[in-house]
């Protein structure tokens, strides 16, 4: 399946064997598809991940939400204002609190 791409003036082939989709779906797909490839790219490289933990669905997403995490972490950390913990309290009320990193 061939596709243009407008951005750079060039022509893709894509493999595919889903010939019941269109080729912009396919293009959508594949576009979507590397968005994973560069999220998982920049976890191993960011967090020093060579291989996940477990192979269960529950491992794979506890080993995620904790690199998720640290990344946040990370960029919070190279923020120029110092962030503030907001504190939800009973009956809908809210507190920030700032907070003190080390």
């Amino acid at each position: 399946m061939v596709v243009w791409d407008e951005a750079n003036q060039r022509q893709i082939v894509l493999l595919t064997n889903h010939l019941q989709f269109g080729a912009t779906t396919i293009a959508a797909i594949y576009r979507e598809r590397w968005q994973i490839e560069l999220f998982f790219k920049t976890l191993k490289q960011q967090l020093k991940v060579k291989t996940f933990v477990g192979t269960s669905e529950n491992a794979l997403r506890i080993q995620l939400w904790h690199g998720l995490d640290r990344l946040a972490a990370a960029q919070v950390a190279t923020l120029p204002v110092p962030p503030v913990l907001v504190v939800f309290q009973p009956g809908g009320h809210a507190q920030a609190q700032p907070v003190h990193l080390p």
